[in-house]
């Protein structure tokens, strides 16, 4: 299982999620990867046109879970809790 954030410069919702999501990894000691979509090509994920996105894959590729723009600290750590097991 992964975490992919996909984010957007000068997004204020992206910069919230970016510390909501920092807060909650921590706690739960997690990591995740980021892809700024300015900057770098978002493939396969070309379907997403919401920012910030969430993607929670499985070891098979599969997204198993996806959150879009901004959500609150414990609907992402409920959220990561039942993937992660954390």
């Amino acid at each position: 299982m992964r975490i992919v954030k996909i984010t957007s410069m000068g997004c204020m919702s992206c910069i919230i999620m970016d510390q909501r999501l920092r807060k909650v990894c921590k706690d739960l000691r997690l990591e995740w990867e980021e892809i700024n979509a300015d900057m770098e090509p978002i493939e396969p994920y070309n379907f997403i046109d919401t920012y910030p996105s969430i993607l929670i894959i499985d070891e098979h590729g599969t997204i198993v879970s996806l959150l879009e723009g901004e959500v609150s600290e414990s609907t992402l750590e409920k959220e990561l809790r039942v993937w992660f097991n954390a």
